[in-house]
C-alpha cells in the first residue's frame, strides 16, 4: 500500500511540474528554512550524492529520491506523516535515525509539518528529478533568491520624512522604519562619527591630532576627506585584508605546536595587504 501511495504521489507530482504548479511562498520559505537545512545536517553525509557509501540504498537530497526510497521502499508519504518511515526514523521508532543522536522536538515537529504539506520540494522539475545542493543546503542556482534575478533599476520608496534622507539608498532605510512605525537613531556626534570609520576601516582608534583636525573641520566635506584618507592608509588594507587571510588559513609558521617558520610566507600576506590596498580588481587578485 505505502508502495502504491508512494507511485501515485510521484505521478501527481509529474503532472504538477508539467503544468507549472509550484510550492507556495510559504511552503518555499518553511522547506529551505526548516527543512533543506536539517537534511543537509544530519543526514547527507550517508543518504546523498555526496555520501561516499549509499546507506541502505536511499538518497534524501530531492523528492523523487525520496518517493523512490531505498531498500525498505519509499522514504515519504506525501500527506501522511505517520506511514512515512523517514518520520518513523527520526522519532526513533524503527530504524533509529541519525545513529548519532536523536532530533530536537522541534526538528521532528518541521519533518512532520512538511511532509503534512505534501513534502513540497521548490527546486523540483520533474518528480524524479534530484539536484545537489551545496555545503549550506540551499540551491547554488535558486530562482526564488534575489542574487539570481536580474540587476533592475530600483526607484526609491516613497517617504513621509523628507528632511532625513542624504543620499537615496536613505529612503529604503527610512521606509522601512516608518513602516514599522519607528524613528531613526540620533545624529551622531563628530567624535563618536570618526571613531566609528577608524575601528572600520583600520580597526585602530584615531589619534587625538585626527581628532581635533576633525571636530574643528566645519566644511561639508570634512567627513569624506577623513574617509578617503583613511582608505588611502596603510591600515585599510591591513584591516581587511586579515579577513582573507583568516579565510585562506594563512600562518607564518608550519606544522601545529612545532613552530617551523615559514620563512617566505609573508610575502603572499604583503601580496594581499597591497591588493587591498591599491583596489585591485577581484579577478586579478585571485
Amino acid at each position: 500500500m505505502r508502495n502504491i501511495l508512494a507511485k501515485l504521489g510521484t505521478l501527481l507530482l509529474t503532472v504538477s511540474a508539467l503544468l507549472g504548479v509550484r510550492s507556495t511562498t510559504e511552503q518555499t520559505e518553511f522547506f529551505e528554512s526548516n527543512v533543506r537545512p536539517l537534511l543537509v545536517r544530519n543526514c547527507y553525509q550517508c543518504h546523498s550524492e555526496q555520501a561516499k557509501i549509499l546507506y541502505s540504498n536511499l538518497r534524501v537530497d530531492g523528492q523523487g529520491a525520496l518517493l523512490d526510497g531505498g531498500t525498505r521502499g519509499p522514504a515519504i508519504v506525501p500527506g501522511d506523516p505517520n506511514s512515512s518511515q523517514l518520520i518513523q526514523a527520526v522519532r526513533y521508532e524503527s530504524p533509529k535515525k541519525p545513529p548519532s543522536g536523536r532530533l530536537s522536538e522541534d526538528e521532528i515537529d518541521a519533518l512532520v509539518k512538511w511532509v503534512e504539506m505534501g513534502a513540497p520540494w521548490p527546486d523540483l522539475e520533474m518528480a524524479g528529478g534530484v539536484k545537489t545542493p551545496d555545503e549550506r543546503g540551499n540551491l547554488a542556482a535558486s530562482q526564488s533568491h534575489w542574487a539570481w534575478k536580474p540587476v533592475q533599476k530600483v526607484s526609491p520608496p516613497p517617504i513621509r520624512d523628507k528632511t532625513w534622507p542624504a543620499d537615496p539608498i536613505d529612503n529604503f532605510i527610512l521606509n522601512k522604519l516608518e513602516t514599522e512605525g519607528l524613528n531613526p537613531s540620533a545624529e551622531a556626534d563628530r567624535y563618536t562619527l570618526l571613531r566609528r570609520v577608524y575601528f572600520d576601516l583600520t580597526g585602530l582608534p584615531p589619534e587625538p591630532e585626527d581628532i581635533e583636525s576633525f571636530v574643528s573641520d566645519d566644511s561639508k566635506l570634512a567627513f569624506e576627506k577623513a574617509v578617503d584618507r583613511l582608505l588611502k592608509s596603510p591600515g585599510f588594507g591591513e584591516r581587511w585584508g586579515r579577513h582573507w587571510l583568516d579565510l585562506t588559513s594563512y600562518a607564518d609558521s608550519l606544522g601545529q605546536g612545532r613552530r617551523i617558520p615559514a620563512r617566505e610566507a609573508w610575502r603572499y600576506r604583503d601580496y594581499v595587504i597591497n591588493s587591498f590596498n591599491s583596489d585591485k580588481p577581484y579577478d586579478r587578485f585571485v
